[in-house]
């Protein structure tokens, strides 16, 4: 279980990253879908479930740390998640 813990922090830090007033719809017709940042932080670091968030909501143009910093989020979390796994069916101890 503490395998789970860098996660959750990344998922934390994500949900004070995401704040509203940096994020955007990605089309102008998903304007009144309303947007919440700990299921957007959720949905990209989490890499085999799609909770659509990340497919509604983009950080905003002149964003430029957000945008890199959701890479690298997605990257964290192909990396942190499988081996959370790994460590839980005792893979790897």
């Amino acid at each position: 279980w503490q395998a789970g813990i860098p996660c959750a922090a990344l998922v934390a830090l994500g949900c004070i990253l995401f704040s509203p007033k940096k994020m955007e719809p990605q089309k102008p017709e998903d304007t009144p879908r309303v947007y919440s940042r700990f299921w957007y932080s959720l949905g990209l670091f989490l890499p085999f479930v799609d909770l659509q968030a990340d497919k509604v909501w983009k950080p905003k143009a002149d964003q430029t740390f957000l945008r890199n910093y959701m890479r690298v989020h997605i990257m964290l979390g192909w990396i942190l998640f499988p081996l959370v796994l790994a460590a839980l069916t005792g893979l790897i101890k």
